[in-house]
């Protein structure tokens, strides 16, 4: 499964060696800070969206620009919003949720089963519950 994360905070530093040692590809991970505009990043199957609770809606919305936003599930890990904030359009993305694990996110390399075992919140539209599952 190939992998989009959006943002820089702790999620975000937490999470990126943890899919980079998993079965996922991790195609790219962007911040509005970056130098690559956010239409030229490439397709992928999931998008995480780890930045602050009142910038999901915006990154989503950046994130609608790229061609190929309505084939790719997206999650934002919020404990606090709906999953829908990260719907677009009727058909953009082609699923959106919530994925809110229930651990701290430190934000510096963990072990590579820190995540093993530990409950997370899941919501949203059926295709982005099963794909966080």
């Amino acid at each position: 499964m190939k992998i989009g994360i959006v943002g820089r905070g702790r999620a975000a530093r937490t999470l990126v060696p943890l899919v980079e040692q998993a079965d996922m590809v991790l195609e790219w991970w962007w911040s509005r800070r970056d130098t690559r505009m956010v239409n030229q990043l490439e397709h992928v199957d999931a998008v995480l969206l780890a930045v602050p609770d009142d910038q999901i809606r915006y990154a989503a919305i950046s994130l609608a620009s790229r061609p190929f936003a309505a084939d790719e599930v997206w999650l934002h890990l919020s404990g606090s919003v709906s999953g829908d904030v990260c719907r677009v359009a009727p058909a953009t993305p082609r699923a959106a949720g919530g994925l809110h694990p229930l651990q701290t996110l430190p934000g510096h390399a963990v072990a590579p089963d820190y995540l093993h075992g530990v409950l997370a919140g899941v919501e949203g539209e059926s295709a982005a519950c099963t794909l966080a599952m």
